[in-house]
């Protein structure tokens, strides 16, 4: 049986349940017994924004040296949580451990561990400086520092100097910290601010990579990118702004990314309520044949135990085509014999 588990908080990439279910190397992943049994521990189904399965995020956080961003950039995001309205998990006490420790990259401001963050004000050359420290912190923030964290950047929301600095750091993190631009675009989108629009949507349309590295069977370099521009759009629809929602619905019907087009109906959903009057809303802009994103199971706060189980397999019912086959166990390799060394003479004396 299928199962549930509510996902860690600490993977960074949207990617739907449909796509994670088909990957070549899922079926390993969901029949390991012991460590993860047969459960869907770190997939989301809201889609994106953190929705990739934990194979897919290490993988990608080893090619990127990472980690630790990619976690601070869901412990402080609000518009990832809004998004599905899963309640808050625990970092585990690796993660935490790697959100805690400085991280030092180009361009980034390196501050000790400190329980107290850095300020988030000024205007000019100060608000540029303050958004690079503030930065550094919350991408080594403790989960218990959220709320804290929150607070101050909905204080900002009207500063355009702090907000154009923060989209600039995601900017010049681009080539050199994936996980830093995550955090960045969290907190753009966290501000909800009307001025953050316009930087989240640059992000969202960048044209994605047709060659690069591959990694077992993907360009690393697109699934990095559409990790941001998952990102971005769910930022857009937590701003909840008109123009913002625009954004997201045309994501919707036009991103060339289906983990990203998945994301955008995710979030909106999740900023609008689950109802019957939002999936006749964004019905319209589903693409034929993806319908099933409008049936995706999303979990929120109060649903009883078990609620969220029955829902994925009554999901998994109306749609077998994205189940996948039962994994083929391969036939033992024989073993060859031990060899023994031979044993070099003993040197002659003459």
């Amino acid at each position: 049986m299928i199962s549930y588990e509510p996902p860690d908080t600490n993977s960074g990439k949207a990617e739907g349940l449909d796509a994670v279910v088909q990957r070549p190397g899922v079926r390993r992943y969901l029949s390991r017994q012991g460590k993860c049994g047969t459960h869907f521990r770190a997939i989301q189904f809201s889609d994106k924004s953190r929705s990739i399965g934990r194979f897919r995020m290490n993988r990608l956080c080893r090619y990127k040296g990472t980690l630790g961003r990619l976690a601070g950039a869901t412990v402080i995001s609000a518009s990832m949580v809004a998004c599905s309205a899963d309640p808050p998990q625990e970092i585990p006490g690796q993660q935490r451990a790697a959100v805690e420790k400085p991280v030092a990259s180009p361009g980034a401001a390196v501050i000790a561990p400190t329980r107290n963050p850095p300020a988030l004000t000024g205007t000019g050359t100060q608000a540029r400086d303050n958004a690079k420290a503030f930065l550094s912190w919350a991408g080594r923030a403790a989960f218990s520092q959220k709320e804290e964290a929150r607070a101050i950047i909905k204080s900002v929301r009207d500063n355009a100097d702090i907000i154009n600095a923060i989209a600039e750091e995601a900017r010049l993190a681009q080539r050199v910290d994936h996980g830093r631009v995550l955090v960045a675009l969290a907190l753009l989108g966290e501000t909800g601010s009307p001025l953050a629009i316009e930087h989240l949507r640059s992000w969202l349309w960048q044209p994605l990579p047709t060659t690069g590295e591959v990694v077992e069977g993907e360009i690393a370099e697109r699934t990095a990118l559409e990790m941001l521009e998952a990102k971005a759009v769910s930022g857009l629809a937590y701003i909840k702004d008109p123009t913002a929602e625009k954004e997201v619905l045309r994501a919707v019907a036009e991103h060339p990314s289906f983990h990203v087009r998945a994301e955008a109906a995710a979030c909106y959903r999740g900023n609008h309520g689950d109802t019957a009057a939002t999936l006749a809303a964004l019905a319209p802009y589903v693409r034929k044949g993806e319908e099933r994103i409008l049936d995706r199971p999303m979990r929120s706060p109060g649903d009883p135990g078990g609620s969220v189980n029955k829902r994925l397999q009554a999901y998994l019912a109306a749609h077998p085509e994205i189940v996948p086959p039962e994994p083929v166990s391969l036939p033992p390799k024989d073993k060859k014999p031990p060899t023994e060394r031979p044993i070099d003479p003993p040197p002659s004396r003459n």
